[in-house]
């Protein structure tokens, strides 16, 4: 709001107002371009004192190395100006009895012509400097996540599957190495079902989202079913409001854990 009346200040005791605000854009222009050159060299030499720590002490190197198009993107992305401006809106008016505080109008206007220009310049080189920028980065970690996974669900199989489903030192117990079988059985499917999540086909990822979609679905159902139970007990007297309260939170808890699986 103030711009308008500063540059009729800046520029009223000059002879010529054109030439006059002209030198004074260029120096706007001189100080954006020093400013943008200083902040390119602190990224860049940031980044890599950081990976000089890390390897000094014995840390693992940053994941990304700092290139010219990541080092521009942080120099010229993020909201500045404010406490540039907070800072030059700060300088007194007067510095003595009646005495103006010297080029003050003009320190406003280069604060102010540096921030218009940072932003503008942003919301014109940062889409440029997206442009091709792919997640390649993202897809392999994300492949390396899946490996992972798929390498640690094998190793609990084949643990599983060595495994010997009841002591050998204990009492031979019929009942107990049933239960334990079908519970080892169990344990593998899961496993087993991860494994088929993480196949690399898309017919496969198609397969277990449709199959993951239905269980959820079936789940969801059964948790409803059980909440209506739950309250018919309730109101026939059957169960107190603290068994109700206990069990309705372990149901919700259930249905939020499937609320994140989508």
């Amino acid at each position: 709001m103030q711009l308008p009346d500063i540059v009729k200040a800046v520029v009223s005791h000059e002879p010529t107002l054109w030439p006059a605000l002209a030198w004074r854009c260029l120096e706007v222009v001189a100080i954006f371009a020093t400013l943008v050159l200083l902040r390119f060299i602190w990224v860049q030499s940031i980044w890599r004192a950081i990976g000089v720590v890390r390897r000094w002490r014995g840390r693992p190197a940053l994941v990304l190395l700092p290139t010219a198009r990541s080092c521009w993107l942080l120099t010229l992305g993020g909201v500045r100006g404010a406490v540039t401006l907070a800072g030059v809106m700060s300088v007194p008016l007067l510095i003595g009895a009646g005495e103006a505080f010297p080029e003050r109008d003009l320190l406003i206007f280069i604060a102010a012509g540096v921030i218009l220009l940072s932003l503008i310049s942003a919301c014109i080189s940062l889409p440029l400097l997206l442009r091709g920028v792919n997640n390649s980065q993202d897809d392999r970690l994300q492949q390396e996540i899946k490996d992972a996974w798929r390498q640690t669900a094998e190793a609990a199989i084949h643990a599983l599957e060595a495994e010997e489903v009841v002591d050998a030192k204990a009492p031979q117990d019929a009942t107990q190495a049933i239960m334990a079988t079908e519970l080892k059985a169990r344990l593998m499917a899961e496993y087993r079902d991860e494994l088929e999540s993480y196949d690399g086909s898309a017919e496969a990822q198609a397969l277990a989202a449709q199959m993951d979609q239905l269980e959820r679905r079936l789940r969801l159902h059964a948790l409803r079913a059980q909440r209506l139970e739950l309250y018919n007990l309730h109101r026939q007297h059957l169960i107190g409001d603290e068994v109700v309260r206990q069990v309705l939170a372990e149901l919700d808890m259930s249905e939020a854990n499937l609320g994140q699986r989508k």
